[in-house]
């Protein structure tokens, strides 16, 4: 799909180099500057994954021209916010990177890691283990979000160029700017992010089937992997300890519906904070969702311009804006383009 487009991977953090991936995976020609050493945040089985069908190039190795001829033969560039970015300042390049934490507000310093973020975008409250720990996926998936949201906002960028010319001025700071806090805080749509690691829109890829029900003031979300005897008991359902439908794990993603509906039954006449101690009293990860009031409320994500007041029909709305700024503002949304 994207044969002929060349891009120049310039960065460690896990959001960059997914975008690459992402890149690579589609068509095209990925290199990457500089060899990332694995970290604890990142172990070899993912540095080798994230490389996937990229060219490896050494900076050490590479002399002064061959640099330069790389940057101008770029059409895309990305890379960490912190690299001295007037290096790859071309005219016909669109360049984009991935920011942790704004400069100020309630966040202002905070050091951006998977846990951090998962924590953020409430993952940790609907899924741990039975003793506590927080479950919060494999590898570094809540930044590959962000790197998700780079890749595609970098495409529109490109065929903007397509259809109106390639760029009159170089820039000595990234065009395109995706925030991981935000990616994960307002809108996290997993199931996305699962599609494009694993290319199958399936949960079973997950370590348990997850499910969302109505309380008498709410909503909650409920994680039932792992073991079921714990869950039985939050539900008050012994007579269900040995159905084979739900006992073993891969058992209950076939039998998604039926526990679905037990679930739903059980929360119906509780309130959320009823529904969450129940499961704590068993350690089975249950926790309130968070209502669009207060999301759209969030004053800090008012203050990052987060959402987008549209007119439909005659009344006011509020939509999530473009999850990614180019050139220091959000791509405009049209009440045309909301989707009710």
């Amino acid at each position: 799909m994207l044969e002929g487009i060349t891009v120049l991977e310039v960065g460690d953090e896990p959001a960059v180099r997914f975008c690459g991936w992402i890149f690579a995976m589609n068509g095209a020609a990925v290199t990457r500057l500089g060899q990332r050493t694995p970290s604890g945040r990142t172990d070899k089985w993912s540095d080798a994954y994230l490389n996937t069908h990229k060219v490896v190039q050494d900076s050490e190795t590479l002399s002064k021209t061959g640099f330069q001829e790389m940057v101008a033969g770029a059409d895309v560039v990305i890379g960490d916010s912190n690299i001295d970015w007037t290096l790859y300042a071309a005219v016909s390049a669109v360049t984009g990177t991935v920011d942790a934490f704004a400069t100020d507000g309630p966040y202002a310093g905070w050091r951006g890691t998977e846990l951090v973020y998962a924590t953020l975008g409430g993952a940790t409250g609907y899924t741990f283990t039975r003793d506590d720990e927080p479950v919060y996926g494999y590898g570094d998936r809540f930044q590959y979000l962000a790197g998700m949201y780079l890749y595609q906002s970098l495409c529109s960028c490109l065929l903007q160029a397509d259809l109106n010319g390639p760029l009159e001025e170089s820039y000595t700071t990234p065009r395109v700017r995706v925030s991981n806090f935000e990616s994960v805080v307002s809108l996290l749509p997993y199931l996305t992010t699962q599609y494009e690691y694993n290319k199958v829109e399936s949960t079973k890829e997950q370590s348990g089937p997850r499910f969302v029900s109505r309380c008498t003031d709410g909503f909650i979300v409920s994680y039932a992997g792992f073991a079921w005897e714990p869950i039985a008991k939050t539900l008050d359902r012994l007579d269900l300890l040995e159905d084979p439908r739900f006992v073993d794990n891969s058992a209950r993603f076939e039998n998604m519906a039926t526990l679905g509906i037990v679930l739903d039954e059980w929360a119906s006449n509780k309130t959320v904070a009823e529904a969450c101690r129940a499961g704590a009293q068993y350690n089975v990860a249950i926790t309130d969702i968070r209502s669009p009031e207060a999301a759209l409320g969030d004053e800090s994500l008012s203050q990052r311009g987060a959402w987008c007041d549209v007119e439909m029909d005659g009344r006011q709305g509020r939509v999530p804006a473009a999850p990614y700024t180019v050139d220091g503002g959000r791509p405009h949304i049209s009440a045309s383009e909301v989707v009710a």
